[in-house]
């Protein structure tokens, strides 16, 4: 009885332990948190691809897939060249590349320059026959004289001493601005102190005169004050021509000597002409007035001011 009673107290005890660490180790179990799930280890992606089958890697290299050959069925890859611009062209279309000069810009760069050295030999040209005193286009007259290709031209030439009415050129002009331009070729003879009318416009209020040793621009503004440049002529000769042109603008008045502008002035009233104004040739002075002698031709009005390089190419003419 004792023994049995033994024995079974120890079979108690051993299965309370027995239920006891299964219970322990269950609750170790449920204490440890799972591990995340490892994310799969990511291939680099090739930046391009080329026609052969190259490839670029992120590292920037260029590789190209080989024919199968190792022994074990696999691909090898090698160090390539990077294609020609011709297989991947630039977003900026034929012609362009950033490692290399565009020819489209270089051919651009090329014509402007062409142009700007033409423009430098033309203006070198009419300078130099500024100062030699040649016109560069003329043409002979019935007697053989070179005359400036304009007045040719034109064919029409008034005398500074018989005035008559240009009432085709009038139609032009009007408004705030204008310019009148014209070949003058004096008669006089050296130390001449008369006065002649060239051209005048909406009787009186613009003219271009000569005044005993100078040629003037004179005008008259809106209200009535009269103003004027001009710039000395006394060693013009007996027979030589002479490009002269006014200009305005509104405000600003030009006189423009063969080609070159000898005076400026800005008035603060207002200046315009009205429109198609009466205009004379010549002068229209007293029978008892004597007139320096004189010839005007190849005459142009403009309903605009002239620029420099338009007044300059009326003197010489385009040359080249």
């Amino acid at each position: 009885m004792f023994a049995s009673s033994s024995q079974a107290r120890w079979l108690l005890a051993a299965a309370s332990c027995a239920v006891i660490g299964a219970l322990l180790k269950l609750g170790d179990l449920g204490s440890e948190a799972p591990a995340p799930p490892r994310a799969p280890a990511a291939t680099p992606a090739p930046q391009r691809t080329g026609a052969d089958g190259s490839v670029r890697g992120p590292d920037g290299r260029w590789t190209e897939s080989a024919e199968p050959g190792d022994g074990a069925g696999r691909r090898v890859a090698r160090d390539v060249p990077a294609p020609s611009d011709t297989e991947f062209p630039t977003i900026l279309g034929p012609g362009f590349h950033r490692d290399r000069p565009s020819t489209v810009l270089a051919q651009r760069e090329q014509r402007a320059l062409a142009r700007r050295k033409l423009r430098e030999a033309r203006r070198k040209t009419r300078l130099q026959a500024k100062r030699e005193g040649t016109l560069v286009r003329t043409r002979p007259d019935a007697d053989g004289n070179a005359v400036p290709y304009e007045v040719v031209k034109q064919g029409e030439q008034y005398l500074t001493n018989t005035p008559v009415e240009a009432a085709q050129l009038a139609k032009k002009l009007g408004g705030l601005s204008g310019s009148v331009s014209f070949w003058f070729q004096p008669l006089w003879q050296e130390g001449n102190q008369d006065d002649a009318s060239l051209v005048e416009i909406a009787d009186g209020q613009l003219r271009l005169v000569k005044n005993v040793n100078f040629l003037r621009l004179e005008f008259m503004d809106n209200e009535g004050v009269a103003y004027g440049i001009g710039a000395p002529i006394a060693e013009w000769k007996t027979g030589e021509w002479h490009q002269i042109a006014g200009s305005w603008d509104g405000s600003t008045f030009q006189l423009y000597f063969d080609g070159e502008l000898v005076r400026e002035t800005t008035i603060s009233n207002p200046f315009f002409l009205p429109e198609k104004p009466r205009m004379l040739v010549g002068s229209d002075f007293p029978q008892n007035r004597p007139v320096a002698p004189g010839i005007v031709g190849g005459l142009e009005v403009h309903k605009r001011p002239l620029s420099r390089h338009e007044v300059m190419k009326r003197f010489v003419g385009p040359v080249g």
